[in-house]
């Protein structure tokens, strides 16, 4: 049984695997830079969102002062 997030990288579509080496650090991403990052290497909206769900891509939402930003991460 594999774990989750543990496709085998030759299953995956080259968005996924881009997002995957893009988050690779284990930091949290600003969910604007990832779409930014992802548009300028001709990622679409939608295979953004599929490869994040594809390889298990945790979110965070984070508060501050009314302010809400949604970060991007990997657990390594």
């Amino acid at each position: 049984k594999r774990e989750r997030g543990a496709k085998k990288m030759s299953d995956l579509p080259s968005c996924a695997l881009w997002l995957r080496e893009y988050l690779s650090s284990g930091l949290c991403v600003h969910c604007d830079d990832v779409r930014e990052a992802a548009r300028k290497a001709e990622y679409t909206w939608r295979e953004l969102k599929d490869a994040r769900h594809e390889i298990w891509v945790n979110t965070w939402r984070q508060i501050d002062g009314g302010i809400s930003n949604h970060f991007w991460y990997l657990e390594v």
